[in-house]
């Protein structure tokens, strides 16, 4: 991992975990500050052995380690694919992941871990059965959920390999997960034929959902929907859009990136292919109490080279860090560009002095 002052300044670089002969992959993160920590998990393939983990570590902000690596996942089986949320007033993670069982059916499981020691508390299923695979979770935070006492909403793609439908899917659930297997599978959005995702972020009044999907026979579009902090959806059964419908270039990754980036703005990101050939990051203001878009579309130019795989994060009312993979010369880079937000208010009156995004609120 590597430190960055919020100017964008690179800080030194410090490892995390390393194993010979083994591959650590897909790192997640989630900041805890009460004990100014973060919590970093990954896939760990054991060197090919047939087991498959997800791992942790606890790393304080310098840092410096505060914990030994620990295995999150139970049993032998594969485990892989990590998200993270963390609960203020519970003080624990909660890390959601992808089972897959010797007969190759994938489904999804939630466990909390002890941001004070590493403990690993209770475990839930999440969903499984039915005919359906479940992969690809998210987990988000939420304090007003449930009368303000807090919980989780976990969204995630489910695929039926019989009729080869993907759509996705939500559940919500208290802090201690006791009743997340028992609750119901709620759509994200009425539409079959959804592409990865969905990607989420916790806002003020809810939750934000987006995801790629095919909008015509050759196009694609990145759309969004709302959830409340009560977990019940808003707007039209099949979202709204974010983008515009264009063509991936070969090799795209339809990844999206959601953040909550200023009161009552979230900021989405997306893989855009371009004519060249090339894909470029594009991301725009969505509205958090309403179905809609917010000012113009940024552009994050690669000078040519192909950008992939967005993810995002911002300071409150300040500003935003993008990081991405970057191709250079001969592989892909680790990049990231430091945005700030500039609103311009109906009055007229200005905030900020960069003009890299601009939204019109009232």
């Amino acid at each position: 991992a590597r430190r960055l002052r919020p100017d964008g300044t690179l800080l030194e670089c410090f490892n995390v975990a390393n194993s010979a002969g083994e591959a650590l992959l897909g790192p997640e993160i989630a900041y805890c500050p009460l004990h100014d920590e973060y919590l970093i998990a990954f896939t760990n393939d054991h060197g090919g052995s047939g087991t498959v983990d997800v791992q942790a570590r606890r790393v304080a902000w310098n840092g410096g380690w505060m914990s030994d690596i620990f295995t999150v996942t139970p049993g032998v089986a594969i485990h892989a694919y990590p998200s993270i949320a963390y609960c203020g007033p519970c003080d624990e993670y909660v890390v959601a992941y992808t089972n897959t069982w010797p007969g190759g059916e994938s489904d999804l499981y939630a466990q909390r871990v002890r941001a004070a020691d590493s403990a690993l508390l209770s475990w839930s299923c999440v969903a499984t059965g039915g005919g359906w695979d479940r992969w690809d979770s998210r987990v988000a935070f939420h304090p007003a959920m449930y009368g303000g006492v807090g919980g989780y909403l976990i969204a995630y793609e489910a695929y039926n390999p019989s009729t080869y439908v993907t759509n996705h899917r939500y559940k919500i659930t208290h802090t201690d997960l006791y009743d997340l297997y028992a609750n119901p599978e709620l759509d994200v959005s009425s539409t079959d034929d959804a592409i990865v995702g969905p990607e989420i972020a916790s806002g003020q009044t809810g939750f934000l959902a987006a995801w790629w999907e095919p909008v015509t026979t050759s196009g694609l579009q990145v759309r969004a929907r709302r959830i409340g902090a009560d977990g019940v959806t808003l707007g039209p059964p099949e979202g709204f859009p974010v983008s515009g419908v264009h063509d991936l270039t070969p090799g795209s990754t339809w990844k999206v990136a959601v953040t909550y980036a200023y009161p009552g703005l979230y900021l989405v990101f997306w893989e855009h292919g371009s004519p060249s050939g090339i894909n470029e990051i594009h991301g725009i203001f969505v509205s958090e109490d309403a179905d809609m878009t917010v000012g113009d579309e940024a552009v994050l130019s690669g000078s040519g080279t192909d950008m992939r795989r967005p993810v995002a994060t911002c300071s409150p009312m300040s500003d935003c860090l993008i990081v991405y993979e970057w191709w250079n010369a001969s592989s892909y880079d680790i990049a990231g560009d430091i945005a700030r937000l500039v609103v311009i208010f109906e009055n007229g009156f200005e905030s900020g002095d960069t003009l890299a995004w601009s939204a019109t609120v009232p």
